[in-house]
């Protein structure tokens, strides 16, 4: 897919990001509703500082610094 659906994406939180919660932060860098982040999350495809992050952490709060990443995913039509 055109997109880059193929490539891991990896964001650092920056300063004036910090304080969003996990989906908030997903939903904004990626376009995608917090629901579509939300089921990214439950499929174990977002990690925070390498650590899996599970459907608990969606509403984690991120602090500057921390590396999100989110693995290959087609982007819904």
């Amino acid at each position: 897919m055109a997109d880059g659906a193929d490539v891991t994406r990896c964001f650092q939180v920056q300063t004036g990001e910090s304080g969003r919660c996990l989906d908030l932060f997903l939903a904004v860098r990626l376009a995608l509703s917090r629901a579509q982040v939300r089921r990214l999350i439950a499929r174990g495809a977002v990690r925070v500082d390498g650590a899996r992050a599970d459907a608990s952490r969606k509403g984690a709060i991120l602090t500057a610094g921390v590396e999100v990443a989110v693995a290959p995913f087609q982007r819904p039509q």
